[in-house]
């Protein structure tokens, strides 16, 4: 990647920091945190591994700061930035109840898979994901909490620490109650309805009734495996991704180019629900939700409806693709329209069965007499 280096020793890397920064990085050594830190009037620097497990022009997500309106002089009068890795306690609250639950059995039978089972589904258990935030918004979180007298597993995500922080640079963050304590009342019922899941589910680990199988060699360990030999023998050099294709046909049994005009195909008589659109329009509808409610395909004249078609992993699937195509009107005009997927594929598969070098552009061609 253009502009990494790639430093031999500690002498060289620290040399090098004397005079620049790191791509993707950061460090209390560069030149850019020594301008930080007499901008500051710093005695010295007290930075964490994520701080520096970030770029300099890394920002929090939550309060939107830079990382240089993060800094604050600590009581060792150091220039300090620190950031933390903000999770949902509940996660560590199932664990918890496990063991306990556990220890005060009669007879324990729970073992090390029954653990590995709670730690799995305590991720389910979280409202949010780990997410690295600047300390103030941390801390935060745990003065909300305290303010409007919330469960102490309970944690504000980031997106709703986002809503009741007052923010000024370089300083701590306010607490706006009134937003705190609403969004504790409309979260408390669900966050109830949490906590008895985390006692069912460790109930069932400590009676070891779980259904985790753990595997001798996950396919991420075999993964894993394989990519140290691609990398110990030369090969990610050859190609960097999908290293694997050097060494088989992806391709096999083509069959013949016509082929898929001559196989017969079974029709779709099925006929969506307004629900089941619905459903498909707020999980996988990023090319439904792009064009309007009268969008025809121009090539076959489908509305979106008559365009769903259904598939092996979802209900109903929409698909377009966007395509550049001649106007005959002005000849040196390229219109870009979107086609349905099916339109796609047959202008595709036909490209194929004609130009077996592909040096033919279908966009180019099909619609000089179809559009």
């Amino acid at each position: 990647m253009y502009g990494i280096n790639s430093f031999t020793s500690k002498e060289e890397l620290y040399e090098f920091l004397k005079k620049d920064n790191l791509v993707g990085l950061d460090s209390e050594y560069s030149n850019l945190t020594d301008e930080l830190k007499k901008q500051f009037n710093a005695k010295g620097v007290h930075f964490d591994r994520w701080w520096v497990c970030t770029p300099t022009t890394w920002k929090c997500p939550v309060c939107e700061r830079k990382k240089p309106e993060l800094l604050k002089i600590n009581k060792h009068g150091d220039l300090s930035g620190q950031l933390h890795e903000h999770h949902d306690h509940i996660s560590d609250l199932a664990k918890k109840r496990f063991d306990i639950i556990s220890a005060s059995k009669e007879n324990i039978v729970a073992d090390l898979t029954a653990q590995k089972f709670v730690e799995r589904l305590s991720y389910a258990l979280a409202s949010y994901d780990k997410t690295v935030i600047c300390s103030d918004c941390n801390s935060a979180d745990k003065q909300a909490k305290k303010i409007v007298q919330a469960h102490k597993d309970f944690s504000f995500s980031p997106l709703e620490i986002s809503k009741f922080i007052i923010v000024k640079n370089n300083l701590e963050h306010e607490i706006d109650e009134d937003i705190a304590k609403e969004l504790w009342i409309k979260q408390q019922e669900t966050f109830n309805t949490r906590l008895k899941l985390v006692d069912n589910i460790a109930n069932i680990a400590a009676e070891n009734a779980h259904w985790y199988q753990p595997s001798d060699e996950t396919s991420v360990h075999t993964r894993r495996k394989a990519n140290h030999y691609f990398e110990l023998q030369g090969l990610k050099n050859i190609c960097k991704y999908e290293t694997e294709t050097l060494l088989y046909k992806t391709v096999v049994y083509s069959g013949k180019m016509d082929k898929w005009r001559k196989e017969s195909r079974k029709l779709n008589h099925k006929i969506p629900t307004d629900g089941e659109i619905q459903h498909m329009s707020n999980l996988n509808g990023k090319f439904w939700n792009r064009l309007d409610s009268d969008w025809l395909c121009p090539i076959c004249y489908r509305n979106k409806k008559s365009c769903l078609q259904p598939s092996k992993k979802n209900p109903w699937v929409f698909q377009t693709a966007s395509k550049s195509f001649y106007n005959n009107s002005y000849p040196r005009w390229c219109e870009e329209l979107v086609i349905c997927n099916e339109c796609h594929k047959t202008t595709t598969l036909i490209q194929k069965e004609v130009d077996l070098d592909g040096e033919l552009n279908y966009s180019s061609h099909w619609c000089q007499t179809n559009c």
